[in-house]
């Protein structure tokens, strides 16, 4: 039984946490080795999985440094502000997946691409959509690949619930 500063509920809540750090940190690895098999099907480079994998190792050693450096506020904000950014990287790739990803809000409607354009307004087009979002202009251009959606939806959801448990976490500590 410890004695201290950690109870049992403050231990339950680490390690739920890093429970669910690890389940997403396999299934992006998933993510990542079945969108560089399928590469040649997908709308999306598989590189933006390589660097979600990058992302989430990183997320790990900032976690472990936030345990070694006990709670160092940087070192907490750093890890906070990681797990937003792989909450962002992972939406973004969910959304690409899908089998009818996000319409375009009526602000950037102009960058639609549009049967009445010339060749190459179409391809300058596609290069910025490709170069600054990230994501294909052309929803011919998605495939069906339900399996990397499942994927990234079920990591979204656990990044989602890593951060909430942060939360609780720096709560208990008496940090928040």
């Amino acid at each position: 039984m410890p004695t201290g500063p950690v109870t049992h509920k403050k231990a339950w809540i680490e390690m739920i946490h890093r429970y669910l750090a690890t389940g997403v940190g396999v299934l992006i690895l998933v993510m990542a080795v079945t969108s560089w098999l399928e590469r040649a099907r997908l709308a999306l480079s598989p590189w933006w999985a390589t660097a979600t994998l990058v992302w989430v190792c990183v997320q790990g050693a900032f976690g472990a440094l936030t345990v070694t450096m006990k709670l160092y506020p940087a070192i907490v904000t750093a890890h906070l502000l990681g797990g937003l950014l792989l909450l962002v990287l992972l939406t973004a790739q969910h959304q690409v997946y899908r089998a009818r990803p996000l319409a375009l809000r009526p602000g950037l409607r102009w960058m639609q691409m549009n049967s009445r354009m010339d060749r190459p307004t179409r391809r300058l087009r596609e290069r910025t959509m490709l170069l600054v979002l990230g994501l294909p202009s052309r929803p011919s251009r998605i495939m069906n690949t339900r399996a990397l959606a499942r994927l990234a939806r079920m990591s979204t959801k656990a990044t989602t619930m890593k951060i909430f448990m942060h939360g609780i976490m720096r709560r208990a500590a008496g940090h928040g």
